[in-house]
């Protein structure tokens, strides 16, 4: 796959049963998104306000959410999804709850939509709700 549309119709078609499928799915996501290093197939600067590729991005967080933090920092510092309320979300999400405030902040900050969405899980998240919890209604 060479373009952004071939790339997500793989990784969204690939199997996530076993193991082995998460980790050839791993070395994939590595190889189309990269980490930093200048080696990704996808470009950060043409794709990083795509819905796709962020939906790429997000998909690839939830198959390994370990690594989650360190991918969200990535997509921070490339501004990759800036404008996508499911990025704050995630952010949130992965956080301890000093954390996760400052996420969904950051997302009503940068308009990010769907941002009444953004700006009620902040309200709630400050008044000592839990994300997971107010996101699971």
């Amino acid at each position: 796959p060479k373009s952004l549309e071939e790339w997500s119709e793989l990784l969204i078609s690939l199997p996530t049963a076993t193991a082995t499928d998460c980790a050839r799915l791993e070395r994939l996501y590595e190889r189309a998104l990269g980490s930093g290093g200048g080696n990704e197939e996808l470009e950060v600067g043409e794709n990083k306000d795509k819905e796709s590729y962020v939906a790429l991005w997000l998909r690839r967080i939830m198959l390994d959410p370990d690594e989650g933090t360190s991918y969200t920092k990535f997509m921070a510092k490339w501004h990759i999804g800036r404008k996508v309320g499911a990025v704050y979300i995630l952010r949130a999400m992965l956080s301890p709850p000093d954390k996760a405030i400052k996420a969904l902040r950051e997302g009503v900050d940068q308009a990010a939509q769907p941002l009444k969405l953004l700006q009620d899980l902040h309200t709630r998240v400050t008044a000592g709700e839990k994300v997971k919890s107010v996101c699971a209604e």
